[in-house]
């Protein structure tokens, strides 16, 4: 099985406005395949996000990652973070 790590950072004071922007989209990934996810705020940077998702096959985050959902909704969030959104990939070697 195969991670995809989308490591985001919010910009200063909009941490709360990225998070209700990119929360349900993260949930979206359930719909296009995916295994499951996570999406996390950090405690000591309320500015850091951490979006995991679990899949199968690649090609169906690829769906969801260039749906027009998310292509609106990276549109929507121009401004709000610091850093390019990229995924990275890993692949689960041990984990329930």
């Amino acid at each position: 099985m195969e991670v995809c790590i989308i490591d985001l950072h919010a910009n200063a004071f909009l941490g709360d406005e990225f998070e209700q922007l990119w929360a349900p989209a993260a949930s979206k990934v359930m719909n296009y395949g995916a295994r499951e996810y996570s999406f996390i705020r950090g405690q000591d940077d309320p500015l850091h996000f951490i979006h995991h998702s679990y899949w199968e096959d690649r090609l169906d985050f690829d769906k969801y990652w260039h749906s027009e959902e998310m292509i609106k909704l990276r549109e929507r969030a121009i401004g709000t973070h610091l850093v390019p959104i990229l995924p990275q990939w890993s692949t689960l070697v041990a984990g329930s």
